[in-house]
């Protein structure tokens, strides 16, 4: 019979999850609370039966919440480390990001062997094969902004958690010495503080961290700009202002900023972090839905069908971009996912094919916009920065 059991650790807690054709059980350490769905059990510590029968509960564990259907079977057995779920029931986007994760590493997770690649165009080693540090440099300064075709990576900073949940292995100082000038950063809010994550996967890192590589590598570099999309990420206060602006005060300093919703001219923006706001509250910079975006990111499958169908997307979004207004600014996605779908193999079908599209313009001065991709191999973001000459 078919089965697969895997481990995901949050902090120094372990939530250890088992999959079979017939159910799916979970065992944990004594990181969680327990609710049922009257709310009159609540407790910290190793589960414990609450009565006999069949009970909706909640799992609170490092602030994820599950709702499943519990039976249990045994109230004088005291502490009860292991239970079948009979159901899961997703609780708005924490849940269905949970969902993704679990399902997606447990199919993943007898996969072994696996070794690094490194392409023209796809890369998922550690260290970038071609280094553009400065090319902003020789950009007029009259440009628009928005007339600068520049790579970009989505989600920046996913590194870390398995294949389902890491887009990138480069870390954020290659990449941003690697030519990369568009960052996709999200951050979960809790009690003030701003920490990196990919869904439930945390990235070891803060928003703080990010600041400080951007403001190293601008004051090395003070002819470049980034531009960064910043966005709430698994928790959903709806109100990570106030946050971010403490972080850059702390991390960074306010004059970094590009503080008007307006797009800057490329002279304007030397030097400057552009913050794409994708959040609530006082303008910080520029609003990220006022750019022109492609974000087709749910792919089913790799069945040539399915990529056929993202493909079309990036491709279609590439030529609106190269003739539309060039006042505003484009932003295509090439990537996409889901768990029959993670990052690195889809990026593997689609950056070959968008390293050849882009390959049969080299030479042509285009305005492509920003270009986002999983793991870009270098070459392919060289290709990428040439389209300005």
């Amino acid at each position: 019979m078919f089965g697969v059991q895997c481990s995901l650790t949050f902090m120094q807690h372990t939530l250890t999850l088992s999959l079979n054709m017939s159910n799916i059980s979970i065992t944990y350490s004594d990181a969680y609370q327990l609710q049922d769905e009257r709310g009159k059990y609540s407790k910290k510590g190793p589960l414990k039966a609450i009565q006999r029968g069949e009970r909706k509960i909640k799992l609170t564990f490092q602030g994820l919440t599950l709702y499943c259907t519990h039976n249990f079977k045994d109230v004088s057995s005291g502490i009860k480390d292991q239970w079948p779920l009979k159901r899961l029931i997703m609780e708005s986007t924490r849940g269905r990001i949970l969902q993704l994760m679990v399902m997606g590493i447990l199919l993943g997770a007898t996969v072994s062997g696996y070794r690094a690649i490194q392409t023209p165009d796809y890369d998922d080693t550690s260290t970038p094969e071609i280094l553009n540090p400065s090319w902003m440099a020789t950009i007029p300064d009259v440009y628009s902004l928005s007339d600068v075709t520049m790579p970009g990576t989505h989600n920046t900073m996913a590194l870390y958690g398995g294949s389902l949940a890491e887009c990138n292995s480069w870390s954020l100082a290659l990449q941003l010495r690697a030519g990369i000038r568009f960052l996709d950063i999200r951050v979960r809010h809790a009690k003030g503080n701003l920490t990196i994550h990919h869904g439930i996967s945390y990235q070891y890192a803060h928003f703080g961290d990010v600041l400080m590589d951007v403001v190293a590598f601008l004051r090395e570099f003070p002819s470049e700009t980034v531009l960064m999309r910043l966005k709430e990420e698994l928790s959903n206060t709806q109100n990570i202002y106030g946050a971010v602006v403490r972080y850059i005060n702390e991390y960074a300093h306010w004059d970094l900023l590009w503080h008007s919703h307006e797009m800057p001219s490329m002279g304007e923006a030397r030097g400057k972090l552009i913050v794409l706001q994708d959040f609530t509250g006082p303008d910080l910079g520029i609003r990220y839905n006022s750019l022109d975006i492609a974000d087709d990111w749910k792919v089913s499958s790799l069945q040539p069908g399915e990529v056929e169908k993202k493909w079309k997307s990036v491709s279609t979004h590439l030529e609106a971009a190269a003739v539309g207004n060039k006042n505003r600014m484009f932003l295509t996605y090439s990537s996409g996912a889901s768990i029959l779908a993670h990052p690195n193999s889809l990026a593997r079908l689609i950056n070959p094919r968008l390293h050849g599209y882009l390959t049969g313009y080299v030479g042509q001065r285009k305005r492509f916009g920003i270009v986002t991709m999983d793991f870009p191999g270098a070459k392919l973001v060289q290709t990428i920065i040439g389209f300005n000459y």
